[in-house]
């Protein structure tokens, strides 16, 4: 190969390799461009990226602050909704305290009204005995002057009832008591002479007997009290009487004597026998009378048991003490008696085996009469006046009388118990209210020794120092009844005025009873 054709060779080669060059400048030169713009863009997005955070740092804050906004707003509104539920309940508390005081004052005015005519009640009753007494006195009456009494104790009676009062208020008792004539007072030489001591109702309820220290016995028909049979006495000896029960099964009245005799009649003029076994007085006799056994007890301290199918056979000693036994009762299904002393003690024997069950000793100390009832309560009455009820020897207390209780009498069909005592007064006791005024029959001049309940329990017989026997009935709505039959016209208007009072209302009472 020439020279020439080398160098043009080469030249072209070397021109091949300028173009090369040349192209790969300006590819490089794009490639710096492209890298330039590159960066360009990078910058921008960077720029971008920087703009977008702070808009969300921005849009974060603010986020933040509309939470904050938002929670401060919940918070106030749960503030809000507990304002407006606390100023709700003190709303409605207000609203119930003024209807309670409403209520109250209601109540008030309708108890003011209540006591008002309760109040109006006793008056009226206070008032109708003291103008029936009254009229006792006056010769000549008007009929409207003979009705008031009774139309006033009427009207007690109906305000008493009506407006919910004590059912054994003692004025309203009183009232009806007295203006209806009730009760008998049996006094004379045909009757006693002296302190009637005991009495006992027979079980048939058509008779009652009394004892007395005049030394005599009465049988009384409760249709015709006012003439009693006597019972025939042993002529070789006079006797005081203390003490009186009657046999169910054969009709036999036995009277326990101050001397320690007991005296038995099969009826008035046929003598059966008289006991002997004790020194001193037969304060009271029992009738057990499922067991045909008759229970005495007496101040020489002997307690014994008779046989009524055989007074013949020699009594059976159930126990002896160095006490002064003073009463005695059966409990009511006859399974137990208790015996009492002036010691104040109380002991209680099996009625069957006469093995001594239990002792109770009274701080209380003299215990005068005994008496059980339905529920196994033992009612204990005490010399100082005091009244106690127990079971086992626990219980709750009272003072009955100003002056020791006598005697006890329950019925159970009502749940009354009756008292008398010392201090001249019978009172009918509710059992279920002891806390309220009992009836009160003052009917004695002197102090009250024995009572004993009609078989209809609704008669008390009494008698007393003062030598009379008294018949009381004792249920008010019988006392209310009898007095109606002779009530055929209202209180007057003008009555109702000088009586009652103008601020109640006028109304007719009758027939609305």
């Amino acid at each position: 190969m020439s020279s020439e054709r080398l160098a043009i060779e080469k030249s072209v080669a070397a021109d091949v390799q300028k173009r090369e060059a040349i192209s790969h400048r300006k590819i490089a030169e794009q490639q710096q461009l492209i890298a330039n713009e590159e960066r360009r863009m990078a910058e921008e997005q960077k720029l971008y990226a920087l703009q977008q955070r702070k808009e969300a740092i921005y849009q974060k804050s603010l986020a933040l602050k509309a939470k904050n906004v938002a929670e401060k707003a919940e918070e106030e509104a749960v503030e809000a909704k507990q304002e407006a539920e606390r100023l709700r309940d003190t709303a409605l508390i207000e609203k119930q305290r003024a209807e309670e005081q409403k209520e109250r004052a209601e109540l008030s005015e309708a108890r003011t009204d209540t006591l008002r005519r309760l109040a109006v009640a006793k008056s009226l009753s206070v008032q109708a005995v003291k103008i029936f007494k009254n009229n006792q006195k006056t010769e000549k009456l008007n009929q409207e002057q003979a009705d008031l009494p009774l139309i006033m104790a009427y009207q007690a009676y109906y305000f008493n009832k009506r407006y919910k009062g004590n059912p054994y208020d003692p004025d309203v008792y009183a009232a009806l008591s007295a203006v209806s004539n009730s009760s008998v007072s049996i006094r004379g030489q045909n009757i006693h002479t002296d302190a009637v001591r005991d009495v006992a109702v027979a079980p048939g309820g058509k008779f009652f007997v009394t004892c007395s220290d005049d030394g005599t016995v009465k049988k009384f028909k409760f249709t015709d009290p006012e003439n009693p049979e006597s019972y025939k006495m042993p002529k070789d000896k006079e006797y005081r009487f203390r003490s009186v029960a009657i046999d169910s099964k054969q009709g036999m009245v036995m009277v326990g004597t101050y001397d320690g005799k007991i005296l038995v009649w099969n009826s008035p003029n046929d003598l059966k026998t008289i006991l002997v076994g004790n020194k001193l007085s037969i304060n009271q006799l029992v009738v057990l009378k499922e067991k045909d056994r008759l229970i005495s007890v007496s101040n020489d301290g002997y307690v014994r048991s008779w046989n009524m199918a055989d007074f013949q056979s020699a009594a059976e000693l159930v126990f002896q003490v160095n006490e002064k036994f003073t009463s005695c009762a059966v409990n009511y299904d006859e399974s137990k008696f208790a015996v009492a002393s002036t010691k104040g003690m109380i002991r209680i024997f099996d009625a069957s085996t006469y093995e001594l069950i239990s002792t109770y000793e009274s701080k209380e100390g003299n215990i005068q009469a005994l008496c059980w009832n339905k529920k196994d309560e033992l009612l204990i009455g005490y010399a100082s006046g005091k009244l106690e009820m127990t079971v086992d020897g626990k219980g709750t207390s009272m003072f009955a009388h100003a002056s020791g209780v006598n005697e006890i009498a329950f019925d159970d069909e009502k749940n009354r118990m009756i008292t008398c005592g010392y201090d001249g007064k019978i009172k009918i006791w509710d059992y279920s209210n002891l806390d309220a005024e009992p009836s009160v029959i003052d009917g004695h001049n002197d102090w009250v020794y024995c009572i004993a309940l009609g078989n209809d329990k609704s008669t008390v017989v009494s008698g007393g120092a003062d030598n009379g026997i008294l018949l009381s009935k004792i249920n008010i709505e019988d006392l209310k009844n009898l007095i109606r039959k002779n009530v055929s016209k209202n209180m007057s208007y003008k009555n109702w005025l000088n009586y009652v009072g103008e601020d109640i209302d006028y109304f007719k009472t009758l027939p609305n009873d």
